[in-house]
């Protein structure tokens, strides 16, 4: 697939709520797949052996559509899977190809 656009969330987790967290993640990243055709991949970052905290990654690749549409859903999904208060801080951002690569 080419990929024209991609959403990056990335958060911190207790490790004792790592399962839980990939758990949530998982099916919020189905969702999306579903709804929206994205492909989606969840990763963990690779240098926090031993830190209070895990740093994970969703990360949803699209090859055509409104990117702004696109994170619209994904916060409507996020709101009703982990309600109006999740558990963790999520970031988001959102890259485009530029076009000239």
């Amino acid at each position: 697939m080419k990929v024209s656009y991609a959403l990056y969330v990335y958060y911190k987790v207790d490790p004792a709520a790592l399962a839980n967290a990939c758990l949530q993640s998982k099916k919020i990243m189905q969702q999306m797949a579903n709804q929206t055709g994205a492909a989606t991949r969840l990763m963990r970052r690779a240098d926090e052996g031993g830190k209070p905290v895990i740093t994970l990654m969703e990360i949803y690749e699209f090859a055509e559509g409104n990117p702004f549409e696109a994170q619209a859903r994904l916060d409507q999904i996020v709101q009703v899977e982990l309600g109006e208060k999740p558990e963790c801080d999520r970031h988001t951002e959102l890259f485009v190809l530029q076009a000239d690569a």
